[in-house]
């Protein structure tokens, strides 16, 4: 779809150095950023600590360096001289001097001293205290330098909030790694610059809810330890790949204006494959497209039917295994591979239990979680806020009529998703707000998804009686018909079904009971 261009502004960076006076942070030498006991010291000039020496001889330093207060996120440090200001196990960020004391008492004179000592990274510490996520926080230009010294650098895919990176070895082509880049948004930060960013909250239920699911057939798999926290702007080798990405999908050139403390959640993913736009206008990396005989990007019936029930029996394992909702199910975040090959008797083992047949060599999985809900444990659910400004009654401002019409049938799923969710205002509980609202399980935005996935794929799929057009291809099309006007979003109260499960086991019941099985040969236009 076309996507609005993005605008970044550059934040004004703190001078801490200024407000600081005649303070200064010093750390440790060498210290090890995994070291929880390393020790800081706020300290003054040298001709402050002759003054603060002068008070000890003379016998008006009463304080012991022993009985510092330790630091936690933020804390407040006082005593008579600075030599008292001693933050322990905790590496400084920075010491904001305070006019007043802890108690509101007014500090005054060279004897009354106070400072604020702040954690370092402390607005990040909810991501990277989690156990798949690395400890220390890297630099954008230092990690994208090292990377680009023996890695090829592609940007092949772009979510509502992030880019999806592919690095390859420069000395081998097929060896690679997937990379998920989303920036995180400070807390309270407002206006048109953090647009597309998301908040630290929402990235940590991403992170954990990306760990939850990786061993579910159908999701991606999130690498051991390849989750990672950046700040900085955006390297200029990776503002190139940026603009070549852009540029080859004709969309309009962004500005990458990041200030020096933007921090980035990096992810490394297993390869899910190309996105579905993606595949339908460009096709595969190799060149390939997905159908041969067809001009265009038009699917084959057989590519339709299994594409769709890919996502449709993905959903329903993860409502089996976590009451999941992906809640932004558009093409972007439906990634499709080609298996290397596939037998008559093939089970499709990474879509069990539910095994509807298939008839293709294709795979789906599905990506990105930003706006997903998920039960953790019994009592404790994740789900995103839904509280961005312009996600809800948006308007396509796509040129293309068939571009146009996907993209306001994507937003509208949005806006129908609200209504299913939260409900009338009048008949919604007082006592739930609305983030809680999203926490509930409401299965049905999973078929609302399923709906938007049909009413794209079909109007895309080589469904008209052709010499190629045989009993099954004309049986397969017809069924997703019917489940495509079964799922109209204005007939909710109407519907059959109430989840991607009951839909997965209703077609798995009828395939069974008319004694259907996996065909023994590929038909015309099967191969991809």
């Amino acid at each position: 779809m076309t996507r609005r261009a993005k605008v970044y502004g550059k934040q004004r960076i703190n001078n801490l150095s200024a407000g600081l006076r005649d303070l200064n942070v010093a750390s440790p030498a060498k210290a090890n950023p995994r070291d929880r006991h390393a020790f800081a010291e706020v300290s003054r000039n040298p001709q402050s600590r002759r003054q603060d020496e002068a008070d000890s001889e003379s016998g008006k330093d009463a304080s012991d360096k022993e009985n510092a207060t330790p630091v936690t996120d933020s804390t407040q440090l006082s005593g008579s001289t600075l030599k008292d200001l001693v933050a322990e196990n905790v590496l400084v960020y920075s010491a904001v001097p305070l006019d007043v004391d802890k108690f509101g008492k007014p500090l005054i004179g060279k004897r009354h001293l106070a400072c604020e000592v702040i954690k370092k990274h402390r607005a990040v510490r909810a991501l990277t205290s989690l156990e798949s996520v690395e400890n220390e926080v890297e630099s954008t230009v230092a990690w994208f330098k090292t990377q680009a010294e023996n890695l090829h650098i592609e940007k092949v895919a772009e979510g509502s909030y992030a880019s999806i990176l592919r690095m390859q070895l420069k000395t081998d082509l097929d060896e690679y790694s997937i990379w998920k880049m989303m920036p995180i948004k400070p807390k309270n930060a407002e206006g048109p610059m953090y647009i597309d960013q998301t908040i630290i909250e929402d990235a940590v239920a991403e992170v954990r809810i990306s760990s939850r699911m990786s061993e579910v057939p159908g999701f991606v798999e999130v690498r051991t330890k390849g989750v990672r926290v950046l700040q900085g702007i955006i390297p200029p080798v990776l503002q190139r790949v940026f603009a070549a990405w852009e540029e080859a999908n004709q969309l309009e050139a962004s500005s990458y204006e990041y200030s020096e403390d933007q921090y980035w959640l990096l992810v490394e993913m297993s390869d899910a494959g190309t996105d579905l736009e993606v595949l339908l206008k460009n096709g595969f990396p190799d060149g390939t497209r997905l159908n041969k005989k067809t001009a265009g990007a038009r699917l084959t019936s057989y590519q339709t039917w299994d594409i769709f029930w890919g996502v449709a029996e993905a959903l329903a394992a993860g409502e089996e295994y976590a009451k999941f909702e992906h809640r932004d199910l558009h093409l972007n975040n439906i990634c499709i591979k080609r298996k290397a090959s596939r037998s008559a008797d093939d089970s499709n083992a990474t879509q069990v239990p539910f095994n509807i047949n298939r008839y293709t060599n294709l795979e789906v999985t599905l990506i990105d979680y930003t706006l997903s809900r998920t039960a953790i444990e019994e009592d404790e659910v994740l789900a995103n806020s839904m509280q961005e400004p312009g996600l809800f009654n948006q308007e396509s401002k796509a040129k293309n009529k068939r571009e146009a019409e996907n993209d306001q049938h994507q937003y509208e799923t949005y806006d129908r998703m609200r209504e299913l969710v939260e409900g009338d205002s009048r008949d919604r509980p007082k006592h739930l707000d609305t983030p809680t609202l999203w926490k509930r399980y409401v299965p049905e935005t999973n078929l609302l998804w399923l709906h938007h996935l049909l009413f794209i794929l079909l109007r895309d799929t080589q469904k008209y009686r052709t010499v190629h057009m045989d009993y099954i291809q004309d049986k397969l099309v017809r069924t997703l018909v019917t489940i495509r006007d079964d799922l109209d979003p204005k007939k909710v109260d109407d519907w059959v079904y109430r989840s991607a499960k009951d839909l997965v086991n209703e077609e798995h019941a009828a395939e069974m009971e008319r004694g259907e099985r996996p065909l023994e040969r590929e038909f015309e236009g099967t191969a991809t």
